[in-house]
């Protein structure tokens, strides 16, 4: 990434590359769900390198009360892509 990026862009870049690495219907219910209907809510009009450790923790301990473990285990699996990949990318 060559300039500073909202969560809610990079995110949708990693959706695109996510979609071709896995199944549609993993790919839906995994991610895309996860991606649009949590995470880019709580974080997408910020800029991801802006984005402080504590805040995730603090997305997902709240999320615990909302959901499975199940859940929220996809939600911190997106996380950690979204912000691995983020720094492979610069």
């Amino acid at each position: 990434m060559e300039k500073r990026i909202k969560f809610n862009e990079w995110a949708a870049e990693w959706l695109r590359m996510k979609s071709g690495m896995v199944k549609s219907n993993t790919f839906e219910a995994t991610y895309r769900n996860s991606v649009d209907n949590h995470l880019v809510p709580e974080f997408g009009c910020m800029f991801i390198d802006e984005i402080k450790p504590i805040e995730l923790q603090i997305f997902l301990n709240l999320m615990v009360g909302k959901y499975s473990t199940d859940t929220v285990k996809k939600f911190k699996s997106c996380l950690n892509q979204l912000f691995e990949e983020a720094v492979w990318n610069g």
